[in-house]
């Protein structure tokens, strides 16, 4: 993904937020711009429905509670889709192609 550093979209958001103003249209903005970059899940593809309204109101400076990230393991050459998700006591398989183990990431 490339870095969409401070785009005028999150400089807006800053300085909303820092006034204490509403930054639901900021976050709608920096939403679409993380997806165009290629963050399929955006802002709101990390709260708990997936929501803008999941995230506003509950926490901290307008944010809910956030979600801690889900361990996945995935192919070592990111060849293939396959994946796996971790189970106690159980050891990650090896992938078919490249002969190593599934790499863990996060979803």
């Amino acid at each position: 993904m490339k870095d969409i550093g401070r785009s005028s979209a999150l400089e807006r958001f800053l300085e909303t937020l820092h006034a204490g103003g509403e930054v639901s249209a900021q976050l709608d903005e920096i939403h679409v711009a993380l997806q165009t970059s290629g963050d399929l899940l955006g802002v709101y593809g990390h709260s708990t429905s997936g929501s803008r309204s999941s995230m506003i109101g509950s926490g901290s400076h307008g944010f809910g509670t956030p979600m801690p990230a889900e361990p996945v393991y995935l192919c070592p050459g990111s060849s293939c889709s396959r994946w796996w998700l971790p189970t106690e006591g159980a050891a990650p398989p090896e992938c078919e192609v490249y002969g190593q183990q599934l790499c863990r990431d996060r979803l």
